[in-house]
């Protein structure tokens, strides 16, 4: 189709298909979120009755030149210089002057598991995969991607990486979020682990992340996928606009808005391989978790119930003093996975409940989810009468708690699984405990140092002062006042007096 403006009649790609009683309204008016964009002339194009010529130029005063328009979206992606040196750089390398062939871009995006990314990238922006790619072409497809060539400025990358493996629908199935989510947990361990060995949960993590995205239901929306990634996994989509920006342009900013810059490095006992940090949950935790616990490149391993066993005794010998934020991640037998965000030091105080505004209850597998109602976490280890262990929730009691362990750190209860109606129990066995730093090696350090500390004093008080020669000694002489004899091997006999 054609632009509809008056003075305007160049060929559009900015839609599918022509909208109905498109008349130019030109940037007099204000734009709004309705409004869209003619990708020809950059006219503010709105739903309006259609008007005759000659009264669509008394209206605009007779002007009709669109020379004080902005250049469209893909006119500025083709003049940013990390595509354009990018496209020159593989030009050169395909011995073509001024295009590439477009498989080469195809096999440039392909991921493990996930070959046919680049191909849909290209099929989503209406350029055939099998055709020759131009520099404009190419950037159009790149700043697409990444963001740069949008008519609408509040389209999310949820929303367009929604729309592309859609295959233009307004709703998307499992199929295709499987797609979707797989090609995301591809690009993800293509960055930070490129040496492309198959992970054992990857296919696991993408179910559950799928399972709680449709909620039920067999297919959903893209707003509803937008918000449901806003609200539980916000940077789970991040690992594709960082892998083609690293394959597609050059000279690559540091972007705020790019969570996964870098992976946490596990520092835990040399030969220790930690049975719920995978990969793949490295990932989905990455993609989840709260700023405070992603400011630190290192994660450390403060306790593990297959290192220093079972029980809340060697738990909080091993977990108190630190100062950082920790994580605490729980594995039943069943294959279900729960983690538990502490935003602040632990405690052993039966009397209060704590935990700041970081706190964050996830439910990993079977089905993701994250709990959003303030959490506190509570530990009763002493009073009588009342169930003993350690609790987490708005109400962190073993009778409302949503997640509860017993005080032998061996079985529990959850009633916030996404896979169950809501506030429906599932009682579980322990598999493994871990808890995990997420502060600064600093932070390990200090908690060392002042667990040396509390170790030192605490002998200091057990040790009993020699009383010397007891024949000398003043008790000796008390006693024998009140009438009590005490020879040297300290048996006792009463005098008669």
């Amino acid at each position: 189709w054609h632009c509809p403006c008056v003075s305007c009649h160049n060929f559009s790609s900015s839609f599918p298909q022509p909208p109905r009683s498109l008349q130019c309204a030109r940037l007099d008016f204000k734009v709004s979120f309705f409004q869209r964009v003619c990708g020809a002339c950059f006219c503010c194009c709105r739903p309006r009755h259609r008007r005759s010529r000659e009264s669509e130029q008394h209206s605009m005063g007779g002007n009709t030149s669109c020379e004080a328009s902005p250049p469209p979206p893909h006119v500025l992606a083709a003049a940013d210089p990390r595509i354009k040196d990018r496209f020159q750089t593989l030009a050169a390398s395909c011995k073509q002057e001024g295009t590439i062939p477009g498989d080469f871009l195809v096999k440039l995006l392909a991921l493990a598991n996930a070959e046919d990314f680049g191909a849909r990238l290209c099929q989503h922006v209406g350029h055939d995969p099998s055709l020759n790619l131009d520099e404009p072409t190419y950037a159009r497809i790149v700043a697409s991607a990444l963001g740069l060539a949008t008519s609408d400025k509040n389209e999310s990358r949820a929303v367009f990486f929604f729309h592309v493996f859609s295959q233009g629908r307004e709703e998307i199935d499992r199929d295709g979020l499987t797609a979707l989510l797989t090609c995301a947990e591809a690009a993800a361990m293509e960055i930070f682990f490129p040496s492309r060995q198959h992970q054992p949960l990857s296919e696991t993590c993408v179910r559950s992340l799928v399972q709680g995205v449709l909620s039920g239901h067999s297919t959903v929306t893209a707003s509803h996928f937008e918000n449901w990634c806003s609200m539980h996994c916000p940077y789970v989509l991040m690992g594709l606009t960082r892998f083609v920006e690293l394959q597609c342009t050059t000279h690559v900013p540091e972007s705020e808005a790019n969570a996964l810059e870098t992976m946490p490095l596990l520092l835990c006992p040399e030969g220790y391989v930690s049975p719920h940090l995978d990969r793949p949950i490295l990932w989905l935790l990455s993609s989840s978790l709260p700023e405070v616990y992603r400011k630190s490149h290192s994660w450390s391993l403060l306790y593990s119930s297959n290192l220093h066993g079972y029980g809340t005794s060697q738990f909080f010998q091993n977990v108190l003093l630190y100062k950082s934020p920790t994580l605490l991640l729980v594995r039943d037998t069943e294959g279900g996975q729960v983690v538990v965000c502490v935003d602040s030091e632990w405690h052993n105080d039966f009397t209060t409940f704590w935990g700041g505004p970081h706190c964050r209850l996830f439910v990993v597998l079977p089905t993701f989810g994250v709990y959003h109602s303030p959490v506190k976490v509570g530990v009763d280890l002493k009073t009588r009468h009342v169930p003993h262990g350690i609790g987490i929730g708005p109400t962190p009691t073993k009778k409302e708690a949503m997640l509860w362990i017993e005080d032998d750190l061996a079985t529990g209860i959850l009633r916030c699984d996404p896979g169950l109606p809501r506030g429906t129990p599932r009682d579980f066995k322990v598999l493994t405990i871990e808890v995990w730093g997420c502060g600064s090696p600093e932070a390990a350090a200090s908690q060392t140092l002042m667990r040396a500390r509390e170790r030192r004093s605490a002998e200091q008080r057990q040790q009993v002062r020699n009383p010397g020669d007891w024949l000398e000694n003043p008790d000796r002489f008390l006693l024998d006042l009140a009438g009590i004899s005490v020879d040297a091997t300290s048996r006792i006999s009463t005098k008669t007096r």
